[in-house]
């Protein structure tokens, strides 16, 4: 996205990453009056149900130290590097106290659900080097697993733990995000007769 002459509101910004912004989708749009600001705001309905499906089940697994946090949770990483998860689990006793600011502490668990509908991903090649370029800023970060669903095409789950290899694996594969704790996103969705939706 050409932005360098345009005065794009903070409320546009998505994410900032090694000091580079990342707008939602849609805001040059918005800024043309092609479209409303609401309407590039919002998730998708198919990520929207993913990321319900999976804040249910994993609420299942998790003990009362953890707690996983929805509705895009905010990372604070360091100076110029803020970002935005769709379910970040973390320690309780990690955070100490909520307020109104980022998260400034690394969670254990992220789960990402796609992001060709909300991120104008113009200064990146491709959507994997954006992928990779946020996956390695959260493990460096801290975070222990991040775990990243696509929806699109073949839907693939990625799973990155610092110090391993990350494996890429399919929606029917057992993703196990702690120890005994596990989901497969296919079973989930089968299990509750969603499969049609999709």
């Amino acid at each position: 996205m050409a932005t360098a002459t345009l005065d794009i509101p903070v409320a546009f910004r998505h994410e900032e990453l090694d000091g580079q912004i990342l707008y939602r989708k849609g805001t040059l749009a918005v800024l043309n009056g092609e479209k409303t600001r609401k309407e590039i705001m919002g998730s998708s309905s198919l990520q929207s149900l993913v990321i319900s499906v999976l804040h249910l089940e994993i609420g299942k697994y998790l003990t009362d130290d953890y707690l996983a946090f929805v509705s895009e949770p905010g990372l604070h990483i360091a100076h110029n590097a803020n970002v935005a998860n769709d379910i970040a689990i973390f320690r309780l006793a990690d955070i100490g106290k909520v307020d109104r600011k980022y998260f400034a502490i690394a969670p254990h668990i992220v789960i990402e659900v796609d992001v060709k509908l909300e991120i104008d991903l113009s200064n990146y090649q491709k959507e994997e080097d954006y992928i990779f370029h946020k996956t390695q800023t959260m493990l460096d970060f801290g975070v222990g697993t991040v775990i990243w669903i696509t929806t699109e095409g073949t839907r693939k789950i990625m799973i990155a733990q610092a110090g391993q290899d990350w494996r890429v694996t399919t929606w029917d594969s057992v993703i196990e995000f702690a120890p005994n704790c596990q989901f497969s996103l296919q079973g989930l969705l089968e299990r509750r007769g969603l499969l049609g939706l999709l």
